[in-house]
């Protein structure tokens, strides 16, 4: 509901634009010569760019939180200022070189819709990157509540020892990007659990699902490493 009011404030300020810029060229008191017909459509057709990359970034915000949003409204606003002055210069000094506006005006725009685009798609990977630092913090914050509770049980002291391993393993690795071993890592912490719940105090098994845990948070480290490195 919030992005549709936005959108429809924004359709209703830029056709009130485009409506007065009808009506300032048709009131103009004199003969609309090639040059003028020329300019005016620049100028409509620059509103109308404007606009339609305000909706679309409307519409990318609303499915998306991009934090360089604002440079894209920032580059929209700045073409139709550049736009307006270009055009207004031509039409009252260079009425005669109106290829020159031409050439200029496909430059701007093209300049301003290549610049939209940067804007969207770097912001996009910013949030990106954002959303799965988050996604890593709220992973390694549940996981390291789980190692502090399997320290808590009473246990044979060779077994709170290799969870104590675990418990520290897990709070000095990378917390910053999740891998595919991490489910792996997260799965043999909650049979423990499990283990641990339901009485079931086999030390064998219990050090040998410890000992395969910390291999895996040995592999995950590595992997997180090459991950970083962009070999992954």
């Amino acid at each position: 509901m919030k992005k549709l009011k936005k959108n429809l404030i924004s359709v209703f300020i830029f056709l009130l634009l485009i409506a007065l810029t009808v009506v300032i060229y048709y009131l103009l008191p004199y003969e609309k010569a090639l040059p003028d017909q020329t300019i005016f459509f620049g100028v409509v057709a620059s509103e109308v760019i404007t606009l339609l990359g305000t909706l679309f970034y409307h519409t990318a915000s609303g499915k998306k939180r991009l934090p360089l949003i604002a440079g894209g409204y920032t580059i929209l606003f700045g073409y139709q200022v550049l736009i307006f002055i270009l055009s207004t210069l031509f039409a009252l000094r260079y009425r005669n070189a109106i290829a020159t506006y031409k050439i200029i005006f496909a430059c701007f725009t093209g300049a301003c819709l290549l610049a939209c685009v940067l804007v969207y798609f770097f912001g996009r990977k910013v949030a990106e990157e954002a959303d799965n630092l988050d996604h890593a913090c709220r992973f390694f914050h549940e996981l390291e509540y789980k190692t502090e509770k399997l320290c808590s049980f009473d246990c044979e002291g060779s077994i709170h020892g290799e969870l104590k391993k675990i418990d520290d393993a897990v709070k000095n690795c990378d917390h910053s990007i999740c891998v595919n071993t991490d489910e792996q890592i997260n799965d043999n912490i909650n049979c423990l659990l499990e283990r641990f719940h339901i009485k079931e105090m086999n030390s064998g098994k219990i050090l040998e699902l410890c000992e395969n845990t910390i291999c895996l948070i040995r592999q995950r480290n590595a992997e997180a490493c090459k991950a970083k490195l962009g070999g992954v």
